[in-house]
């Protein structure tokens, strides 16, 4: 069964729209449709997300509705599956759909802090029913200012190093430390891609999706050869190889003096610094930045 955008809108306007804790406020309402369905990559099997934005006033009445009405068992509960609704005959053999109910005030405070992962969210959404947010959400979907951009771009590359070289363990080569040593890396990592999105200045998705979707910036495609070797060097961590694997892909990141990827790396992030705008000299400084970093 193809399922569609119109097909998601009706059953939302049949089955959701119609529960008799929403009824009373249905052009109050303004549902999004979220997740893989909205972003993309999704497969037959794909659940429907989707999001429910309202004033807070009106979160509250329908939040105490559904508790007063045995359906949840919190006022703050507003996350709901819809198993008990016949959504088989609509989507055929999926996961339940789902919803959240989200006030719209704590959304704009998120965007207007520059939380990434929410202007991610919220600018892959696809309105279904809009009573007003549409006009809302692209007033507050800015991209970032050069202030803001260049501070996350210090932020993710010394977080990146910061992991790599003082949170892995240098001086204790122990069994219980590879984890420790592995997770340092990964956590690198992690900081490494969020700063190849800010580069392009782009908002990073949620981890699970930035892991997957990291392929599509720059930065990545120019080093998917030494990523997927710093990969297959973090496997297996039982063996007695490991530390010397742990070692060897933690040099490939940072170690420029042994590894051409340590430099290719290295070159591509001081680029992006200052195609930026980042001061030269910040960026000639590289780590030495480290306790100024942790100090603002």
């Amino acid at each position: 069964m193809k399922i569609t955008v119109e097909l998601i809108k009706e059953f939302v306007q049949k089955e959701i729209l119609t529960l008799p804790e929403l009824a009373p406020f249905e052009n109050s309402l303004n549902i999004l449709l979220t997740g893989s369905r909205a972003v993309g990559g999704y497969s037959d099997k794909s659940d429907v997300d989707l999001d429910i934005i309202c004033t807070e006033e009106v979160y509250t009445k329908i939040q105490t509705s559904f508790y007063e009405n045995g359906k949840t068992v919190s006022v703050n509960a507003s996350y709901y599956s819809l198993e008990n609704i016949d959504y088989l005959s609509y989507f055929g053999d999926i996961a339940p759909p789902h919803f959240s109910i989200i006030p719209l005030e704590r959304i704009l405070h998120k965007l207007r802090n520059y939380d990434e992962v929410q202007m991610w969210i919220w600018g892959n959404s696809k309105v279904l029913i809009d009573n007003g947010i549409t006009s809302v959400f692209k007033q507050n979907l800015f991209c970032f200012e050069n202030e803001i951009l260049i501070y996350k771009l210090k932020k993710y590359y010394m977080e990146f190093l910061y992991n790599i070289i003082d949170g892995y363990p240098s001086h204790d080569n122990s069994n219980e430390m590879k984890h420790v040593a592995a997770y340092s890396i990964y956590n690198g990592l992690i900081n490494l891609y969020r700063f190849c999105y800010i580069a392009e200045r782009r908002p990073f998705p949620y981890t699970e999706k930035l892991i997957i979707d990291i392929k599509t910036t720059k930065i990545f495609k120019e080093c998917d050869v030494y990523f997927s070797e710093i990969y297959s060097l973090l496997e297996k961590l039982d063996d007695e190889t490991a530390w010397e694997r742990l070692e060897k892909a933690r040099g490939m990141l940072v170690s420029e003096d042994l590894y051409e990827s340590a430099v290719v790396i290295a070159n591509l992030i001081d680029n992006a610094l200052l195609e930026n705008g980042c001061e030269p000299g910040w960026v000639a400084a590289g780590y030495n930045n480290i306790d100024d970093y942790f100090l603002s």
